[in-house]
């Protein structure tokens, strides 16, 4: 038995996928260089980052007693008790929606905005506020709207830890 020889067309398709792979190895080999390149870069970057001095305030630079005040009445206000205070606000009910809250953090200030099915509801609410007595004083019902969608309102009250 003998084999046939490929033909013309068999040497040429054979050729091509030689050259395809050739082409391929050269690419390969030409991506791994760069990412071999592109590895050392990043590895000096973050060796001269981790070499650079932490910059620190000076010895000499004292802070004065006023500017600490300052620095402790911000801390102060940023570790109030904010999930208190929401959990004061939202209501347990779902005759009310909060449309709104915007709070005052250095003067205390609460505004809560809303809307109400009615305005017997959005009353008891500003109620309920006052009466839970956990946190918010000087509870008051500045507006009763009566629009399309319900009774909106705004209620004001000062945030007492």
């Amino acid at each position: 038995m003998s084999r046939a020889l490929p033909g013309l067309p068999g040497v040429v398709v054979l050729a091509c996928i030689a050259i395809a792979i050739g082409v391929l190895a050269l690419r390969n080999a030409d991506i791994q260089r760069r990412l071999a390149q592109h590895e050392r870069l990043l590895a000096s970057a973050m060796t001269r980052q981790l070499a650079r001095p932490v910059l620190r305030e000076a010895a000499g630079s004292k802070r004065s007693a006023s500017e600490l005040r300052q620095l402790r009445a911000q801390i102060a206000l940023l570790n109030r008790d904010w999930l208190n205070l929401l959990e004061n606000i939202v209501p347990a009910e779902g005759q009310v929606r909060l449309l709104g809250v915007d709070v005052d953090a250095t003067t205390a200030a609460v505004r809560v905005t809303g809307r109400a099915s009615d305005a017997a509801v959005a009353n008891d609410y500003a109620k309920g506020l006052q009466a839970r007595g956990r946190g918010l004083h000087d509870v008051r019902l500045l507006l009763l709207e009566r629009k399309s969608d319900g009774v909106h309102f705004e209620v004001s009250a000062q945030w007492a830890e």
